[in-house]
């Protein structure tokens, strides 16, 4: 993709290809779809659908917490 070519060097960027994984796209219509039926079929009650993606965030901001238990601020060595 054209963001990668301004944001990384190409040697970094050498094995990535976004047509080698086509499920992520997959997943994302079977959700939309998913979530539209769920919508017609509950009279557009929104609900369980924020719940269902706030508890995804704070499970996935959990294991980020886990897997890197100490961020510490970058110390950028800039001389006025």
């Amino acid at each position: 993709p054209p963001v990668l070519r301004v944001l990384m060097p190409a040697r970094e960027r050498a094995g990535y290809r976004s047509e080698a994984a086509p499920l992520p796209g997959a997943r994302r219509v079977l959700f939309q779809n998913a979530t539209s039926a769920y919508l017609q079929a509950s009279g557009s009650n929104c609900a369980p659908i924020f719940v269902v993606c706030g508890l995804t965030y704070l499970a996935a901001l959990g294991i980020i917490h886990l897997l890197v238990p100490r961020l510490e601020p970058a110390r950028l060595d800039v001389e006025a």
